[in-house]
This record gives structure tokens, C-alpha cells and sequence, in this order.
């Protein structure tokens, strides 16, 4: 089942890590502390993958870097996690994933590369 075409593009995870990650933050009673975490979680993990099978992995794995370094600092200072103190450091799991990640997505880049280097033998005609 290929995956459509709009949730292949790094700058779709981007907006979807962002938005998922720091709207629910804005509540002062941190009550959408969960929903960001697995926001996060969930980018930490798509926008690498997502950088792989595309075309241009040097220009959007930088991009999905930087993105994730801005979301991860704005999300330190959102008025939710002021609230949660000593349990925000439930926000570490996605600094632990992300770079597990981008080495996964690294490693796939590799293997496709090597493969679309190597000579296809031509199809068999019965």
C-alpha cells in the first residue's frame, strides 16, 4: 500500500510536529501533555523515515533537524510544562528517538543507494 503523496514530504511532518506538539501545550493546566508527547514522539520518528525514501535526504533531514530542535525549545517554554515540573522530563524520550532515527534513516538511504547502483540483469523472455 504506497503511502500518499502528501505525508511524504518532510515539511508535512514539520507542521504536523509542530502544531501536534505545541497547541495542546498552550493549556495551563497541562492537561494536553500527553497528546504533545506522542506528537513529538510520532515526528521524532516519521520525519527521519519520511527524509529516506525521499530524493533529497542531505537538504530535509538539516531541515527536519533544525524543525526539531525549535519545536523541542519552544515546547520548554510553553506555560503546560511549566505545570508538569519535575514530569517533563518525560520530553527526553523523543531526544533519546530522534537520533536512533535519523541513523535508521541514514542506513536505508545507504542500502537504496547501493541498490539503484547496481546493474539489473535484463528479464529472462520465455
Amino acid at each position: 500500500m504506497p503511502m500518499p503523496k502528501l505525508l511524504r514530504s518532510p515539511l508535512v511532518w514539520i507542521a504536523i510536529g509542530a502544531v501536534g506538539t505545541l497547541a495542546p501545550m498552550m493549556i495551563p493546566s497541562a492537561a494536553g501533555w500527553p497528546v504533545s508527547l506522542l506528537a513529538l514522539c510520532a515526528f521524532s520518528v516519521a520525519g527521519p523515515l519520511v527524509c529516506a525514501l525521499g530524493e533529497n535526504w542531505w537538504l530535509h533531514t538539516f531541515l527536519t533537524g533544525f524543525a526539531w530542535v525549535v519545536i523541542f525549545v519552544a515546547v520548554g517554554e510553553t506555560p503546560g510544562l511549566k505545570v508538569l515540573r519535575e514530569g517533563a522530563m518525560v520530553y527526553l524520550l523523543p531526544m533519546m528517538i530522534y537520533p536512533v532515527a535519523v541513523g535508521v534513516s541514514g542506513l536505508i538511504r545507504v542500502a537504496r543507494w547501493r541498490k539503484r547502483g547496481q546493474v539489473q540483469p535484463p528479464p529472462v523472455q520465455v
